[in-house]
């Protein structure tokens, strides 16, 4: 592209304002759940913290580089023809930054597919898939954004971009199958940890439909984004997109540590009466070691022989327990 290509400026300078606007909100959002999580999540650990840190660190970047972009191309440039078709320094770091935190947001749910998939007494026949797609989805996503960041740096003009839109369709269709592909995975997860228990099973289907919903979110807006860089690159309206996808995949993630925990926290602290055909069982199922975890690492294999006996006589009260070993 050269200098006397031109954007439309009224649809790009609107597509970025309200992009400022919607994504000033979101950050808002983001502010007030990582507030939330450090003020009820203390006790987490320093590992915890720093990730949640980090990624809202990122996320504020990325929020201050959408304002200079902004600022340049309502404020600075305005009636400047060569100025505002230029791509500028906070572009190009724009456009950095939002493939770093993707980078951490789809690191942290594949981190937490591989933890669980290698904890829950899965098949050997599903346990291997599982790992390698995990494997491959990582490579894919980090080589699909390293791609893009090397091109990124080589723009000049804003137009620029429809000559690498190549790895910008590989770069967004990887993170759209990498979202789907999570969510999948976690759905199928989740779904063979169905235990029979109307109160577990109801946090279950409250996470599926989590994952479900979260994942279909960020594989649309990156479907938006794609559409209308191939439909417009004249007017650079996916420029106004940018400034929302990152937020949401922060927020998404911030609720799942934040409210998706304080769901389960008070759906599991509920009570069950277990019943024991003599006082032999019941003794032996005192002798049981067990103790609470989250309710998604632990299948209902991994209960033993802690319910063994008949319904009949013996009764006791004891916290809802998901990891009983014997």
């Amino acid at each position: 592209m050269s200098a006397t290509d031109a954007l439309s400026p009224q649809k790009t300078l609107t597509a970025l304002f309200f992009g400022l606007v919607v994504g000033t909100v979101l950050f808002g959002i983001t502010l007030v759940e990582s507030y939330r999580y450090f003020k009820s999540y203390k006790n987490d650990t320093i590992q915890q913290k720093s990730l949640v840190a980090l990624l809202v660190g990122l996320d504020l970047l990325h929020f201050s580089f959408s304002i200079h972009v902004s600022y340049h191309y309502l404020v600075e440039s305005f009636g400047d023809s060569d100025s505002i078709n230029r791509a500028i320094w906070s572009v190009k770091a724009l456009g950095t930054v939002h493939v770093m935190l993707l980078w951490l947001v789809q690191f942290l749910y594949l981190t937490r597919i591989w933890s669980l998939t290698r904890r829950m007494l899965l098949h050997r026949k599903l346990l291997v898939p599982v790992l390698c797609a995990v494997i491959v989805i990582g490579i894919m996503g980090f080589g699909a954004g390293l791609a893009f960041i090397l091109e990124l740096d080589r723009i000049e003009y804003i137009l620029d971009f429809a000559r690498i839109k190549w790895v910008i369709y590989l770069a967004l269709g990887v993170s759209a199958a990498t979202d789907i592909a999570i969510s999948t995975i976690m759905v199928l997860i989740l779904h063979r940890s169905i235990t029979g228990m109307k109160r577990t099973d109801g946090v279950i289907s409250a996470l599926i439909h989590y994952f479900f919903s979260t994942g279909l979110l960020t594989s649309l807006t990156a479907l938006i984004y794609l559409i209308l860089f191939a439909a417009s690159a004249q007017t650079a309206l996916y420029l106004g997109v940018v400034f929302l996808i990152s937020r949401l995949y922060t927020i998404s993630f911030l609720e799942f540590r934040l409210n998706v925990r304080n769901q389960l926290r008070e759906d599991l602290e509920a009570t069950v009466e277990l019943a024991f055909s003599s006082l032999e069982d019941q003794n032996a199922f005192e002798r049981c070691k067990w103790q609470l975890v989250p309710l998604f690492e632990r299948t209902t294999a991994e209960y033993g022989s802690a319910f063994r006996g008949g319904m009949r006589s013996g009764r006791m009260q004891i916290t809802q327990a998901i990891y009983i070993v014997c």
